[in-house]
């Protein structure tokens, strides 16, 4: 057993188990009882497994990957854009935005932490410890959540070499036609968003399998941003494919102005929405339909009251900063 394939099997071992156990092993680094114990359980099986040299021990959900990134044990892959592997530690922001580096913090500053078991081409599947409840009566859970979730900030994935693993277990980023797995259908899931987004005209196929369609589909991605055009699914290619989906969601997600339509932009805006509703900040929820409905922009006029605001019911700059601090009060 590889040692990623111990850390994972470690993990999932402790499913239903209190805090009781990993505040006790942790306790010399700190950990009390009564703390948000969820970096705590990730810590002590990283412990457990001997596997300090990838993983820093530490008692906060981004400390992990900052401090583990900053000791060259291994790299952050970003949440919106990244295809996770078992193994991955993985954090968890819930704001909704995978960020909060708009609130002065750093990239890494997270809510919340857990360990990746399983990823196929829609959900990553992770456990996680203080899952289900308060600090001090909720349990190791496992979880799933979608692929590029807004609840995800981002991965760690230690250097495994560093523990004595060869890295061969890594599935190698060279998809080319006929080829099918788990990767395969992640790349897939990455066209569809590309398609979607209007970044290229062809869709990947239906199959489970690198077909005729995706082949279709990454020859164009190659011609568009200057490769090789040999319909091969390699490292390059899907580098520019991620950065143009990524370039194009950041549009969505930080438009200059939001007053119709549908988009990551207005989805998280009705989040935010919902929240200040349930906080009392205000007395509208944000419509359920597909969009920015009439209860969207009643609500957001609302919310201009309280700022005192124009209230035009548009989503500008002054709107989006008023909305980031009524959350935060």
């Amino acid at each position: 057993m590889s040692k990623r394939e111990e850390f994972v099997s470690k993990a999932l071992g402790y499913k239903g188990y209190n805090c009781s156990h990993f505040i006790q092993v942790m306790s010399d680094y700190g950990a009390t009882y009564g703390d948000a114990w969820c970096a705590w359980f990730v810590s002590t099986v990283a412990r457990e497994c001997n596997l300090v040299n990838a993983i820093t021990l530490s008692g906060g959900a981004g400390s992990i990957p900052r401090y583990s990134v900053a000791a060259n044990k291994g790299k952050w892959l970003e949440g919106y854009n990244s295809i996770p592997q078992a193994g991955d530690v993985i954090v968890f922001t819930w704001n909704g935005l995978g960020t909060y580096e708009g609130s002065g913090m750093d990239k890494y500053y997270s809510d919340h932490v857990g360990i990746v078991y399983k990823v196929d081409s829609t959900y990553v599947y992770t456990v996680e410890g203080n899952a289900n409840g308060s600090n001090t009566s909720s349990t190791v859970c496992c979880k799933q959540y979608s692929l590029y979730s807004g609840k995800i900030n981002g991965y760690y994935r230690p250097n495994w070499t560093l523990v004595g693993d060869d890295g061969k277990d890594e599935e190698v980023m060279e998809f080319k036609k006929g080829n099918k797995s788990n990767a395969v259908l992640m790349y897939k899931s990455l066209i569809r968003e590309a398609h979607s987004l209007g970044i290229i005209k062809n869709n990947c196929d239906e199959s489970d399998s690198f077909g005729d369609g995706t082949d279709k589909a990454t020859r164009e991605i190659q011609k568009k941003y200057g490769l090789v055009v040999d319909g091969v699914a390699g490292v390059r290619t899907i580098t520019a494919l991620r950065n143009a989906v990524s370039k194009a969601q950041n549009k969505l997600i930080y438009p200059s102005e939001i007053s119709s339509g549908w988009g990551i932009g207005v989805r998280m805006a009705k989040i935010c929405l919902r929240t200040l509703q349930k906080k009392g900040t205000i007395k509208t929820a944000p419509d359920s339909k597909y969009g920015y409905g009439a209860g969207t922009k009643k609500a957001i006029k609302e919310v201009q009251a309280v700022a005192k605001l124009s209230q035009d019911g548009i989503i500008g700059s002054a709107t989006a900063n008023a909305i980031e601090k009524l959350l935060q009060q």
